[in-house]
């Protein structure tokens, strides 16, 4: 199964923010195919809405429509090699919804394997996040094969959350069920039984709990490791409200990697409307939490990372758009440790060159700022008060104030634009000075945004890699499932920075 296949279902992570969910960072070192997968949490793979008109039953048809597992499952041009041969349309008509090419699609769930993973599942009560996200790749992850290594994430203290979130599927409740304390000793039974090798642990949160379940966690470890002490433990943990001594208990509780994410700066509320993006938007988001860049810098120092992409949503109700508070983490990372890698992508600051100047000058080492689309649709695709030149200045000033830095952004295909829109883009971007560039496809979050008009092949996507490449952009990464955030993009990147470091070529 090629591997744009099995990250099928990346194609849904909106691009223009950070945000994203703790259930779906889970599978970075486990498995791929599921980090992915997870992120479609946001009510796209549920039952077809009601046709009902009231205003509720309105906003439910919104929530609960989307791609669903059908549209993901693969039928006879799954084959990479056969790919050549569809035949169905890839430029949208008028009133037509478009099918999902066969580079976007993956197996049906079947198999020895699968079948086994489930009934162990379901005899021993546990929850896992490739069934609560209704991830369309849990047959091939569950199903193994004869060289590979069957994987599941197994989901602690239950499939209900205490708190909501407006990017993830998982249900939620002021009370959830209480605990099972048989949980932690049958999770780990199964994972001894299906012969893992590596395994992540992940839970809802439950601040209902006095510890948020970090006992859970520590228990569920302790009786992994006396089962099998060669078996490699990632614990992706809730915050636990802030109690460092529930952290620590899972720390110390014979762990090998301890992984909790950020989400994004500066909440998860945004002050603009794109139209392609399904983040939370209001005039007023909730203020600024004055020890956020502190704390962030604290939890990626204890990870030990050594390249982090801080993000944010676009905050205009802002005197500086978040500039100071963007300078003020990076800041405070490099103050913990000089060595770490720091890309910010920001938002456009409303064209104030010195917020730019603000976060240009705060350490960092890439800065990054997504134009989304061709010129000629900006106002089509991005908020009214987003503008292409108004995108190019932020770039170019960006690089003005700190020659060494790199500049990088990405653009979504599949809008509507041409070739010639296209290039005439990507030759305004080198123009301006920009070094790195990513392309991805975008795709239609919930029928409230906008359709997508084409999807672009494999091929096209490669044409326009090596296109990039002859310009002279620094790095081009372009593919169906690339995104702003791309992970080998991040490891060219960090080697290219290192590199120049050692050659004494960046400040």
């Amino acid at each position: 199964m090629p591997d744009e296949v099995r990250m099928a279902v990346m194609a849904l992570i909106s691009r223009s923010c950070g945000a994203v969910s703790r259930l779906s960072c889970n599978q970075i070192l486990l498995s791929p195919r599921c980090f992915e997968a997870s992120h479609v949490c946001a009510s796209r793979l549920s039952n077809a809405a009601s046709t009902s008109h009231t205003p509720r039953d309105r906003k439910k048809e919104i929530k609960e429509d989307g791609l669903k597992l059908q549209d993901f499952i693969s039928g006879d041009l799954s084959e990479k090699s056969k790919w050549e041969e569809y035949r169905g349309n890839l430029k949208r008509q008028k009133g037509e919804r478009l099918r999902l090419p066969p580079w976007l699609k993956t197996e049906i769930p079947i198999g020895k394997n699968y079948n086994r993973l489930k009934n162990t599942l379901r005899d021993l009560k546990l929850h896992t996040v490739c069934e609560e996200a209704r991830c369309p790749n849990i047959g091939e992850c569950w199903g193994g094969g004869e060289y590979a290594t069957a994987t599941a994430t197994i989901m602690l203290m239950g499939d209900t959350c205490t708190r909501g979130c407006r990017f993830c599927s998982v249900k939620t409740a002021r009370t959830p069920p209480p605990l099972d304390p048989d949980e932690p000793y049958n999770t780990a039974k199964a994972i001894a039984a299906w012969g893992l090798d590596y395994v992540v642990l992940t839970s809802v949160d439950r601040d209902d709990l006095a510890d948020g379940g970090a006992e859970h966690f520590a228990k569920t470890v302790s009786h992994l490791k006396e089962r099998n002490a060669k078996i490699l433990v990632e614990c992706l943990t809730p915050d636990f409200r802030g109690d460092l001594l529930a952290v620590e208990k899972v720390a110390l509780s014979g762990l090998d990697v301890y992984a909790h994410n950020i989400e994004t700066l500066m909440g998860d509320t945004c002050t603009r409307g794109c139209r392609f993006c399904s983040v939370k938007t209001a005039r007023t988001p909730p203020p600024l939490d004055p020890d956020e860049p502190y704390n962030t810098a604290k939890a990626i120092a204890a990870w030990g990372l050594d390249y982090v992409v801080l993000t944010s949503v676009d905050r205009d109700d802002l005197a500086d758009g978040g500039a100071e508070h963007f300078a003020k983490t990076v800041s405070h990372l490099k103050e913990r440790n000089a060595k770490i890698l720091v890309e910010c992508l920001t938002p456009d600051f409303r064209g104030d060159l010195l917020a730019v100047e603000k976060v240009a000058l705060s350490g960092l080492d890439v800065y990054a700022h997504n134009v989304e689309t061709v010129r000629e649709l900006q106002r089509y695709v991005r908020d009214p008060r987003a503008n292409f030149d108004q995108s190019l200045a932020v770039l170019r000033h960006a690089k003005s104030v700190k020659p060494s830095v790199l500049t990088k952004t990405s653009i979504m295909l599949g809008l509507g634009e041409t070739d010639a829109q296209i290039h005439s883009t990507l030759k305004e971007l080198k123009d301006s000075g920009v070094d790195c560039l990513t392309l991805g496809q975008y795709m239609q979050p919930t029928k409230r945004h906008l359709k997508v008009e084409e999807y672009i092949t494999p091929e096209k996507f490669a044409h326009w890699e090596k296109v990039g490449q002859e310009m002279g952009f620094v790095y081009t990464a372009s593919g169906p499932l690339v995104r702003s955030s791309y992970k080998a993009g991040e490891f060219f990147l960090k080697n290219l920075l290192t590199k120049r470091k050692m050659e004494g070529t960046v400040e």
